[in-house]
């Protein structure tokens, strides 16, 4: 796990299945208020759209929405007790790309995830909370959170 974050340690956990993942994101979508950013970083498989399922039922978007990978239409909005805007930033070169999108002033009102948000770790808002996903195994990912935010810091994993 990468500990060069401007952030504080929140915590981790290893998950087994693919339910345990999305539980660890519902808690941390329990958790957000409206204009935070949540940046997932980890490679292909990792469990990056997985743990955004979970996100996303913690803030209220229902559990008949589909929640899928933007890879290809950039950006899904989802509506729950906040808007998410879930955004997958792989195929983007430069930072521009990334600020001509205005993702985040989109987000000011919901919450913004991103996927593959590595590739613009400098970018990210101050308070972001930084998501990181390690593949183990077919089933196991070890998770690591990281964040200045005062309302992520009671997450329990």
């Amino acid at each position: 796990m990468n500990t060069n974050f401007k952030t504080n340690f929140i915590g981790s956990s290893v998950t087994d299945e693919m339910e345990e993942t999305e539980l660890i994101g519902e808690k941390i979508g329990h958790l957000l208020k409206p204009g935070q950013v949540v940046a997932l970083m980890g490679e292909l498989g990792a469990g990056k759209t997985c743990i955004t399922r979970g996100i996303a039922r913690g803030v209220g978007v229902s559990s008949n929405e589909k929640v899928n990978s933007p890879t290809f239409v950039i950006m899904q909005r989802y509506s729950g007790k906040m808007t998410v805007y879930h955004a997958d930033v792989y195929r983007m070169e430069t930072s521009e790309d990334l600020f001509n999108l205005d993702l985040f002033e989109m987000a000011e009102e919901g919450i913004l995830i991103i996927e593959w948000a590595d590739k613009f770790i400098d970018d990210m808002p101050e308070k972001t909370i930084f998501v990181e996903l390690k593949y183990l195994s077919e089933s196991k990912r070890e998770i690591a959170v990281f964040s200045n935010s005062k309302n992520i810091q009671s997450l329990k994993f």
